[in-house]
Parts: structure tokens; C-alpha cells; sequence
């Protein structure tokens, strides 16, 4: 089973945030504890999809994933 995957190029890190059946990604800063964490400018919002995983992101996508 082949699932959609996201690309993303030129962003270094990556705040995944559940917020009930949704996920927004966001741009995140890498900082591990950070206050602001899941604040940053919203990159993609996934409607009733609350399962995303590191396999979603696609092989040579820049970013780097950080799940609250």
C-alpha cells in the first residue's frame, strides 16, 4: 500500500500537532523543550487525520519531524 507523502525542501525542522482527529505541521525550530513549540508558520493542516507518522514524509524531504 502506497500512502500520500509530503515533500518538503529548504525547511529544517518540522512540528507535527495533533489537535483532536486533525494534524497541522508547522515550522518548528529543533529546540527540544521549547515553549512555542507547534506556533510556527502553518505549513499544511490535515482534516481528520490524526496518524501521521515519519513514513509520510518523503525519502530526501529536508525536514526533520518533531511530534508534540
Amino acid at each position: 500500500m502506497i500512502n500520500d507523502q509530503f515533500f518538503f525542501t529548504g525547511i529544517a525542522n518540522i512540528d507535527v500537532v495533533k489537535i483532536g482527529f486533525n494534524t497541522e505541521l508547522r515550522l518548528g525550530n529543533g529546540r527540544a523543550g521549547d515553549p512555542n513549540f507547534g506556533t510556527g508558520d502553518l505549513l499544511a493542516r490535515l482534516l481528520e487525520f490524526d496518524n501521521f507518522t515519519t513514513n509520510n514524509l518523503a525519502t530526501g524531504s529536508s525536514g526533520t519531524l518533531f511530534f508534540n
